[in-house]
């Protein structure tokens, strides 16, 4: 009975080692197959990661204006490419969005490359002259009191500066910056660079705005005088004449 039952534990053993061989084969082959997969993705990986930092490259190299990071919205996708785990692609995109913002703090419509200055900007803050009421740089002026800027075809800066006893150049200052929270917002960026950071393109709405402030008061102001009375108005003598027999007592006569 012994040996029986020995010879019944043996078969046994036997063939739940067979099982786990089995298994261990699968097993093997599904390893093998994930490693194989694995590479094929990290093959995948480093394409993007190249192709990524090619682009980036080529952003770099090309013109780019306030104008077409406003449409295109490039600036949000290349600003989380800033937390990006590789060195490269990570180094590219903080070069880029410092380029970015510095073009839209000239307030330069039109563009620039990576690196690249435009002629006279270095002068712009000292050297512009002053032309008409209300324009010209002001030492004396904080930049956030800057309306908006227009660079002539020598690089030089000439800005409008707003009236503080003025409410719409307040109401408009107030408009210019919230403009540039939402830019910053809208860009993903943690901070300011600086107070003077605006976009030309809201910087030309809220011009246009002004202006058609402006325009609007001129127009109530015309209407207003239009509708004065004149010295010889013949309504006038014509109301006046009915009003003066009024006053008189028909039964005196």
């Amino acid at each position: 009975m012994a040996l029986a039952s020995d010879h019944e534990n043996l078969q046994i053993a036997c063939r739940q080692r067979e099982d786990a061989l089995k298994e261990a084969e699968k097993l093997k082959r599904q390893i093998h197959d994930a490693q194989k997969a694995l590479r094929a993705v990290n093959e995948r990986v480093s394409k993007h990661e190249e192709t990524i930092s090619t682009v980036l490259e080529s952003l770099g190299k090309r013109t780019i204006t306030i104008d077409s990071l406003h449409r295109t919205q490039v600036g949000i996708t290349v600003n989380k490419l800033r937390k990006c785990s590789v060195a490269k692609i990570a180094g590219l995109s903080n070069k880029l969005i410092m380029a970015w913002k510095a073009l839209a703090e000239r307030g330069d419509r039109t563009g620039a490359k990576l690196g690249e200055v435009p002629s006279g900007s270095t002068t712009a803050t000292t050297h512009s002259p002053s032309r008409g009421h209300g324009r010209g740089i002001e030492s004396g002026r904080p930049r956030s009191n800057v309306l908006d800027s227009v660079h002539d075809e020598h690089g030089r800066v000439e800005r409008r500066v707003a009236d503080p006893d003025n409410p719409e150049d307040e109401l408009a200052l107030r408009e210019k910056a919230e403009a540039e929270r939402m830019w910053e917002a809208q860009m993903g960026a943690s901070r300011l660079t600086s107070a003077s950071s605006r976009l030309a393109a809201v910087a030309s709405n809220l011009k246009a705005r002004y202006e058609e402030r402006q325009a609007e008061k001129r127009s109530k102001l015309i209407q207003q005088i239009s509708v004065l009375p004149s010295p010889g108005n013949p309504k006038k003598r014509q109301l006046s004449a009915p009003s003066a027999s009024r006053g008189k007592d028909p039964r005196r006569l």
